[in-house]
């Protein structure tokens, strides 16, 4: 099992010169090459926390 935690608010400024305003949407996407071929993505618990 992989674990990752990010602290986006954190890196946001840096990125995008302010600060970032309230979260309102969450996409999670998998990443696929381009053979045509056909691919399933599996996802465990997600979890998100304040901080």
């Amino acid at each position: 099992m992989r674990t990752t935690s990010l602290v986006m608010k954190a890196r946001l400024p840096a990125a995008f010169g302010e600060a970032p305003g309230p979260l309102t949407d969450v996409g999670i996407l998998t990443a696929i090459d381009i053979t045509g071929a056909s691919v399933e993505g599996r996802y465990g618990d997600i979890r998100f926390t304040a901080p």
